[in-house]
């Protein structure tokens, strides 16, 4: 007995080949709608894609990406350098105003820490005389004074 195995191996082709056109499918989702099966075409599309028996991501890469590829390799080049320069002059930026409110915060906290640590000086009562000690402290005199 002869049995046939499907083999769902994913190409590196098909992590790259599956999502751009997802991706495509996202922004015309109101002409989906008019299609009858539309989402199983596409659910059968995509395991023809992932299945390595069919190698259906081999031959849409070749027939259809290959070619746009290679006659605007430059372009495409180019414009990730310009990409990857401009992100990384963002990041630069962000990582300054991240760092910035960082040593702001800090700072606040440690005078927040240190208002909380010092003692404030407390302000001097004065002491209540009762009427016995007054009249102990004239009596006091009187005796000073004879």
């Amino acid at each position: 007995m002869h049995r046939t195995k499907l083999i769902f191996h994913v190409s590196p082709l098909s992590n790259v080949l599956v999502p751009i056109l997802d991706s495509c499918c996202c922004f015309d989702s109101f002409r989906k709608s008019w299609l009858p099966m539309y989402s199983e075409a596409k659910l059968a599309f995509f395991i023809y894609l992932w299945l390595q028996n069919t190698k259906g991501t081999t031959y849409v890469y070749a027939s259809f990406f290959k070619p746009y590829v290679s006659k605007h390799e430059n372009e495409i080049d180019r414009n990730l350098v310009e990409l990857k320069t401009k992100a990384g002059g963002m990041a630069m930026i962000y990582l300054q105003k991240a760092i910035n409110h960082g040593h702001t915060r800090f700072f606040e906290i440690l005078q927040y820490i240190s208002e909380q640590s010092t003692p404030k000086p407390q302000p001097k009562e004065k002491k209540q005389t009762t009427t016995a000690e007054v009249d102990d402290s004239n009596l006091k005199g009187d005796a000073k004074q004879s």
